[in-house]
């Protein structure tokens, strides 16, 4: 989306089915750094029909493609997205070539 040149993924929860996980971005303006971030749509987000920018929570992130991905695990709070971030992680690994 123009201005908004990033996806940042706001639900790592769906561990059996990593694709889905990309389903859950929001275009921002650049890759967050670090926790502090907020996001507000129009400003530096841009809603969609599956995710609001109200959902999307700052971690120390690396761009991958134009998807802001977090740094490692221990860059997110909860168990499931750890999981999550993970199987999303593998199956880039496992599925690299074949995209």
């Amino acid at each position: 989306m123009k201005g908004y040149e990033n996806l940042l993924l706001t639900d790592f929860s769906d561990i059996q089915n990593p694709v889905a996980i990309l389903g859950t971005g929001v275009c921002i303006k650049g890759c967050p750094e670090n926790m502090n971030t907020t996001y507000t749509d129009g400003k530096n987000c841009k809603d969609n029909d599956k995710a609001k920018c109200t959902e999307a929570h700052a971690s120390k992130t690396q761009d991958f493609l134009g998807i802001c991905v977090p740094v490692n695990t221990n860059a997110l709070d909860k168990p499931e997205e750890k999981a999550g971030f993970a199987a999303l992680m593998k199956f880039i690994k496992d599925n690299t070539g074949a995209l």
